[in-house]
């Protein structure tokens, strides 16, 4: 699989569904886009010497991020930002 895009986003809209799996009062603001990228086997194979299929998405690889103007969590406030991320495959 390799996937490739861009994903588009707002933190208000999103903020009821964070909130409910985040708690502790989760609020956001700010919207944008920001470039993704997917790509390894949905199925690798079995690492040698180990039983049983290896877990769900570990032969995935991939890199996101996303960024914000304000977010309150916690009891925390904090300004302008932006989280990256990016996962190796077989690493979790």
């Amino acid at each position: 699989m390799n996937l490739t895009g861009t994903l588009a986003y707002d933190l208000a809209k999103l903020t009821p569904k964070l909130r409910d799996m985040l708690g502790g009062g989760f609020a956001g603001e700010g919207r944008g886009s920001r470039p993704f990228t997917l790509a390894g086997s949905l199925a690798p194979p079995a690492r040698p010497g180990t039983k049983g299929p290896p877990p769900a998405f570990a032969g995935l690889a991939g890199e996101f991020g996303v960024g914000w103007d304000s977010l309150r969590a916690y009891g925390v406030e904090m300004g302008k930002g932006e989280l990256t991320g990016k996962r190796a495959a077989g690493l979790a």
